[in-house]
């Protein structure tokens, strides 16, 4: 995290995503928070990330692995897309 009103403090780390290790997730901004949606590996789980808690909330589990996301929406109205 980097805040531009006190640039002096420099970069900050915040909590990484626990869950599975996966590579190619999907990831959207959604209403200030971040999702991240399956990915290879194998990866059913999915998380919700609030910047302003810094805490990581589990999602339900996707029905199918599903991974290796090009650009483009996988949220639409606060549901996932895959």
């Amino acid at each position: 995290m980097f805040d531009s009103a006190h640039s002096e403090a420099g970069c900050k780390e915040l909590s990484q995503c626990p869950g599975t290790t996966r590579m190619q997730a999907g990831m959207a901004a959604v209403d200030g928070k971040v999702y991240v949606i399956g990915g290879f590996a194998g990866s059913l789980d999915s998380w919700r990330y609030d910047p302003q808690t810094d805490k990581w909330e589990r999602l339900r589990d996707l029905p199918v692995s599903c991974g290796g996301f090009g650009s483009g929406l996988i949220l639409y109205k606060n549901r996932s897309l895959c």
